[in-house]
């Protein structure tokens, strides 16, 4: 449906000259409308597509996030194993430091000393044959 202003004018009548310079003007807010409109179109579409980008760009981020939590929560598994092997290894080196300690310390290892020492001379290349 045509509005007012584009229906073409009667031949025969003319416009009065205000009325002719308001019917331009006017024509040419509509149209002006029409351009801001396609423009709002447009840059609604716009924002709408950078919305989309953002969202999937926000769900991506959040998934390596979670990736990387679980490899963090895996490390720290590793490295708590780790420390407990690191401290029974600790522990088994200290109580194997204490035994010889004690058996370095005791009254056969000293008594016996000499006779380790005879033995180790009789061992040496060359010795008694």
């Amino acid at each position: 449906m045509q509005s007012v202003l584009e229906r073409p004018e009667t031949p025969g009548v003319t416009a009065a000259p205000p009325l002719a310079d308001l019917r331009q003007k006017l024509l040419e807010r509509e149209a002006r409308l029409r351009e801001m409109e396609l423009a709002e179109g447009t840059a609604l579409s716009l924002l709408q597509g950078q919305v989309a980008a953002l969202q999937e760009a926000e769900e991506t981020h959040l998934r390596a996030l979670q990736t990387c939590e679980a490899a963090l929560s895996n490390a720290r598994e590793q490295a708590d194993q780790l420390a407990a092997r690191l401290r029974h290894a600790l522990q088994d080196g200290a109580d194997q430091q204490a035994r010889a300690e004690a058996l370095l310390a005791s009254l056969s290892w000293r008594v016996t000393r000499p006779l380790r020492m005879m033995r180790a001379i009789f061992r040496l290349p060359g010795f008694g044959s």
